[in-house]
């Protein structure tokens, strides 16, 4: 009996050989059968739910309106709305409109119907500038010697920097991640907190120096950069410093705000009966190319696709290789021509100006034809803006307007309500969950029960060996 004894310690000592591969498969056989089980059943009901909702009649599939596209047909008037005094650019967010006018007051308008929604009345001595900016919920603008910021729901001042008895003529302010920047006609160029209102950096001067240049242009802001013209000059200061990079200067003066497009600045210049396209190197400003116009441009350029287009001040249209400045194209607003002020906007396949023989006119991009015009007022003072097909522009007889140009944005879902899911939809959901959790207590059962035999067999096994 010791001898068994002794063998029977040796035997449960020494390593047994592990169980053979048919065993293994039968171990696990049952619960891959099960997970495969599951896995099939949902996939074929999910199947078969998707593909009913996308085809039943009443599934909530968002409809989307077809993208823009050149249409020689006029726009529609939607509304127009009457301020009293000369409209300058609007701007558009949020479903609101808003304008400054010549008698400083700044508006917000709804954008679908164009009824007021509040106005602030600058001081008497406040000077608005030809356009504002809008970011972060508020409304900056250049005065006769501040910057200011309105609440932009409910009109609500937020701060205003004012300088006292030193005017500054401040031009059209630009708001970008939390700093406005804006230089003044009469000396110098400042960022502020977009918060606050408290002055960054200045330009070459600060709340105490003299000015010392006057900046005759609103700045364009790229990869850490402020590009802004004075008189003869176009500069380029680092966006957190001030520091000066560069400044590039011509014989005649810059009467455009500059554009900035894959590392090249293009901006226009404004001398007598001539005016020229000048295309720098955004880093170190040298020239790239220039390209002669028929008449001083005083409006600001627009970059898209490849294409810089300008207007003239009789009121000629170019279009020009952003690359080469090659002339692609040039149109005339009308046989008797017409001021250019107002810059152009490039949306879809159409360019749109406002032009001072009251009228709008949208362009096609490639061809430089006229798609159409419609008569407004005098627009040369504001630079339109389009969201969502609606054109908004302001004249000098005092009028915001609302014009439907296009569709929607294709990006934009139509505007209704999505459907209820239907009794159909409704019970495949029921079906398929149900399913599943079926197949998961059939699993968990068969998980159980084999733990149970393989136990009970490992007792048995053990019980043999004894």
């Amino acid at each position: 009996m010791r001898s068994i004894k002794r063998l029977r310690d040796f035997r449960n000592w020494c390593p047994q050989p592990s169980a053979p591969l048919s065993s293994k498969i039968k171990r696990y056989s049952m619960p891959l059968a099960a997970v495969l089980t599951v896995a099939l059943i949902f996939s074929a009901s999910f199947s078969a739910f998707s593909s009913n909702l996308i085809s039943h009649s009443s599934a909530p599939v968002v409809p989307l309106v077809e993208s823009f596209s050149s249409d020689s047909t006029a726009p529609t008037l939607l509304w127009n709305y009457s301020l009293g005094n000369a409209v300058y650019s609007p701007a558009v967010s949020n479903g609101v409109v808003y304008v400054g006018t010549s008698g400083s007051n700044i508006y917000a308008l709804n954008a679908e119907n164009g009824s007021q929604l509040w106005n602030y009345t600058a001081n008497q001595e406040a000077y608005t500038s030809p356009s504002i900016a809008v970011a972060d919920g508020a409304v900056y603008v250049g005065g006769f010697n501040n910057v200011f910021a309105i609440n932009a729901k409910n009109g609500a001042q937020l701060w205003d920097n004012n300088y006292g008895e030193d005017a500054r003529y401040f031009n059209s302010p630009v708001a970008v991640n939390g700093v406005v920047y804006s230089g003044a006609q009469e000396g110098g160029f400042s960022s502020f907190n977009a918060k606050n209102g408290h002055q960054i950096w200045g330009y070459p001067y600060d709340n105490q120096s003299a000015s010392i240049i006057y900046v005759t242009s609103s700045a364009a802001v790229a990869n850490g950069k402020v590009y802004f013209a004075e008189s003869d000059q176009i500069y380029a200061l680092n966006a957190a410093t001030g520091a000066k990079l560069w400044n590039y200067s011509i014989g005649g003066d810059f009467g455009s705000t500059p554009a900035v497009a894959n590392g090249i600045v293009y901006i226009c210049t404004a001398a007598y009966n001539i005016g020229n396209v000048y295309a720098l190197n955004a880093t170190d400003g040298t020239k790239i190319w220039s390209y002669t116009t028929n008449a001083s441009i005083s409006s600001s350029p627009s970059v898209t696709n490849g294409i810089v287009y300008t207007s003239s001040y009789v009121g000629t249209v170019y279009a020009l290789n952003a690359t080469s400045g090659v002339k692609l194209w040039n149109s005339t607003t009308s046989s008797s021509g017409g001021s250019g002020d107002s810059s152009p906007i490039v949306v879809g396949n159409a360019v749109y100006i406002g032009s001072s023989n009251g009228n709008v006119y949208a362009f096609d991009t490639q061809s430089g034809s006229k798609l159409w015009n419609f008569t407004v007022g005098n627009t040369s003072l504001s630079t339109p803006a389009i969201v969502n097909g609606v054109l908004y522009i302001g004249s000098a007889n005092g009028n915001v307007y609302g014009l439907r140009v296009s569709p929607p944005s294709l990006s934009t879902p139509a505007p209704s309500p999505l459907p209820p899911w239907s009794y159909t939809q409704l019970i495949e959901v029921t079906v398929l969950a149900a399913v599943i959790v079926v197949a998961l207590i059939v699993l968990l059962t068969f998980r159980k029960r084999y733990s149970m035999f393989s136990a009970k067999q490992r007792s048995i096994s053990k019980d043999g060996q004894t």
